[in-house]
């Protein structure tokens, strides 16, 4: 059997045993090229549905380490186009390379991670959870799973070895590791999980703005795209994991954690707000409102599980206390303006975080004064 029908077969195995809606053809290129050319045969994958956005050349194969012109591999295009499951085993069967970077260092695991729904995905609540958990998900199972197998970077490591080096290596230009990638924009703490316990270092990792990736969740806290938020629930894991070690770094700006996730109390609960902008009195959006109160969680998760310094300012002088503070003057302000009281609910939530910050600065200062007192 020559190359050509070799690779054909192994097509047909795919999309017949498979898949029958994969649009995947062989061809060989130039058309004149003998039978046994093997490096001038190319997968191109033609998307159905949807219509009309064009073949995708995948790389000639079994060359399958071709590379375009930004540098990416095969693998990278069909994970970048998001492109069916199986054409993704398929380039890792024929050799694809999980560690390949492109030009600029971004290697497939990253590439995934920075993967949203494709635009025909509703953005109906629970939508963006259910690709994760029926796409992205068992796309970076099957990256990790397949990395010694495919292409062993060392033959003497071993492949938990090799996965370890995989989910904590960083991006060249940002630094963002794996972990930061999934808390920035995904955001689903199944992918977190997986991550962790593949052997993703929680501590010590900062970006180029010193960001941890307790800083990226608690950044995000205000932005659930729809779903119900589960944020307390990657800040307790986290947590559970070595964070707590460095609860109080700051970054470029002078922000810890607890700064962010003040700052998230900014946010509205209706539709269409933003962290930064004074409340509103009214709540018309039950997964905004989820996502007060999850806010609300991860302060209580910070000081009380993580310890974190209440007293800390950021380089505009403020500390979280007085964030906080302001927050919840901006919440009654805005009542009396409109005079409704929609939001007491929040506002009772609020109060309680001031209520929790004041006591622990307060712990804090009468802490101080009893070590200063003993000497």
């Amino acid at each position: 059997m020559n190359a050509f029908a070799k690779i054909t077969d192994w097509l047909l195995i795919l999309t017949n045993g498979i898949s029958r809606n994969l649009q995947l053809h062989v061809v060989r290129q130039p058309m004149t090229a003998p039978p046994d050319s093997v490096r001038n045969l190319t997968i191109i994958y033609h998307p159905q549905p949807p219509p009309g956005e064009g073949s995708i050349n995948l790389g000639t194969i079994p060359t399958i380490h071709a590379l375009d012109p930004n540098g990416r591999s095969p693998l990278h295009i069909a994970i970048r186009h998001r492109l069916p499951l199986e054409i993704v085993k398929l380039l890792i069967s024929l050799g694809g390379n999980i560690s390949a970077k492109d030009d600029q260092e971004v290697n497939c695991l990253h590439e995934a991670l920075q993967l949203s729904p494709p635009a025909n995905i509703s953005n109906a609540p629970g939508c963006r959870t259910e690709w994760t958990k029926s796409y992205l998900l068992p796309l970076i199972e099957m990256l990790l799973d397949s990395l010694v197998t495919s292409h062993p970077t060392n033959t003497n490591d071993s492949e938990e070895d090799s996965v370890v080096q995989l989910v904590n290596e960083p991006m060249a230009w940002s630094s963002d590791s794996p972990l930061h990638l999934a808390l920035r924009f995904n955001q689903d703490i199944s992918i977190v999980q997986l991550l962790v316990d593949r052997g993703a270092v929680v501590e010590g990792v900062l970006d180029v703005f010193g960001a941890s990736p307790m800083h990226i969740v608690c950044q995000n806290l205000a932005n659930n795209s729809n779903e119900i938020p589960r944020k307390a629930a990657i800040v307790n894991l986290l947590l559970q994991n070595g964070a707590a070690a460095e609860i109080n770094t700051k970054t470029a700006d002078g922000h810890t954690p607890l700064h962010y996730a003040v700052k998230a109390l900014y946010a509205s609960p209706t539709s269409g707000s933003s962290a930064g902008t004074p409340p509103t009195a009214t709540s018309t959006n039950a997964y905004a409102t989820a996502s007060f109160k999850d806010s609300c969680n991860v302060i209580e998760m910070l000081i009380e599980k993580g310890s974190a310094d209440v007293s800390i300012r950021n380089n505009d002088g403020y500390a979280p206390v007085e964030l906080a503070s302001l927050a919840l003057a901006g919440r009654v302000e805005a009542d009396c303006s409109t005079n409704t009281h929609g939001g007491v609910e929040t506002m009772m939530l609020l109060g309680n975080v001031v209520k929790l910050l004041v006591k622990a600065d307060r712990e804090r200062y009468l802490q101080k004064e009893d070590e200063m007192g003993g000497r």
